[in-house]
């Protein structure tokens, strides 16, 4: 698998699976799948809030300001051009968030952590984007067109982002905090993932909240909280003799699919995947985890997993 500067970025912040697990192709997978539980930024709060967190409450989406003008007139960079669909999108979003909509306050601060994640914020995304689809030109050419898209899809929505904030790590730990504020429950999953000290009885108040819910979004950011909990040997009450590993993760991400999680093509799901880990011809997640487990003769501990989480949501 090759490596990125992404790859390299993601494994010093994400800490959520171990990178050494498996062979070398569900090695690549795990550091992947990593981003989608930790682009925030270190999992330790400490760290998470070292950078002064500005209120940003004063921003605009209103159509006419000045913010939307530069997006979507004829003088905006390329990137925005490129993905005039995801600016127009994300305007929606930030106009919801700004109404009191928690799924689109965690939306924001999601995407600004994945922005932030990619390097937006230090030399820019389109240096990382070049870097990596180059490589892939040479060694995988089938996989650089897909890249490029995910790229883009991301890249324009990191450069509407930036007119709103110079700090997207510190305007996505704002939204985020908002958005938990707000009821939103895979907001608040994350922040207690990114707890130092995570609370045994808060993780399985939690769970107990995304096993009622149902909610895909939740059940996916859930997992990587179970796996966190499992490999720091904490049990959680009430779920006494339950470890959760890193194929609990997996089977957690294939559920929420199954439950509705966008886990296609185009999805956060498998952007994310494709700009880290650099797998990126796969349809959905599913086909793509099974083919890396089967691969590295590790279907049966999939299979066993999935059995296992489904019972666990279902009661």
């Amino acid at each position: 698998m090759l490596a990125s500067v992404t790859e390299q970025d993601a494994g010093r912040r994400a800490g959520v699976v171990e990178r050494g697990a498996g062979s070398r192709s569900r090695a690549a997978l795990v550091a992947a799948v990593a981003l989608l539980a930790a682009v925030g930024g270190g999992l330790s709060r400490s760290g998470d809030e070292a950078a002064p967190v500005q209120d940003f409450t004063g921003v605009s989406a209103t159509p006419g300001s000045a913010g939307q003008r530069a997006a979507l007139s004829g003088t905006q960079p390329p990137q925005v051009t490129r993905g005039l669909s995801e600016v127009h999108r994300l305007w929606a979003v930030k106009t919801a968030a700004d109404g009191g909509d928690a799924a689109a306050m965690r939306e924001i601060a999601f995407t600004s952590a994945r922005c932030a994640g990619m390097g937006h914020g230090r030399q820019g995304i389109q240096h990382t984007l070049d870097g990596a689809s180059a490589n892939l030109e040479m060694h995988r050419p089938e996989a650089a067109a897909a890249y490029r898209s995910a790229g883009q899809r991301l890249e324009a929505q990191c450069e509407v982002l930036s007119t709103w904030s110079s700090d997207l790590r510190a305007f996505g730990r704002l939204w985020r905090d908002r958005a938990a504020e707000a009821g939103d429950l895979t907001a608040t999953i994350r922040n207690t993932l990114y707890e130092a000290q995570r609370d045994p009885q808060v993780a399985a108040e939690l769970l107990d909240r995304v096993i009622a819910s149902g909610d895909a979004a939740a059940i996916a950011e859930m997992g990587a909280l179970l796996f966190q909990m499992g490999r720091g040997g904490q049990s959680l009450p009430g779920y006494e003799g339950m470890a959760f590993d890193v194929f609990d993760f997996y089977a957690m991400q294939v559920i929420a699919c199954q439950r509705g999680l966008a886990c296609g093509e185009g999805s956060v799901m498998l952007d994310d995947i494709c700009l880290t880990g650099m797998q990126c011809t796969f349809a959905d997640f599913p086909a793509l985890l099974w083919h890396n487990v089967e691969e590295d003769g590790e279907a049966h501990q999939l299979e066993q997993a999935m059995k296992k989480m489904r019972g666990l949501l279902e009661g």
